[in-house]
């Protein structure tokens, strides 16, 4: 069975800011089984 993470991010609400952190995620071959946006 695969190992499974949970990774916690917090950024600033900009333009492309989403792509870019699933784009470094994905970049390294890790699958991402869900995701949670929110204000703070």
């Amino acid at each position: 069975m695969a190992e499974k993470h949970t990774i916690s991010v917090l950024v600033e609400n900009h333009f492309g800011v989403l792509a870019r952190v699933s784009s470094l995620i994905s970049a390294r071959a890790f699958n991402i089984d869900s995701l949670t946006v929110s204000t703070t």
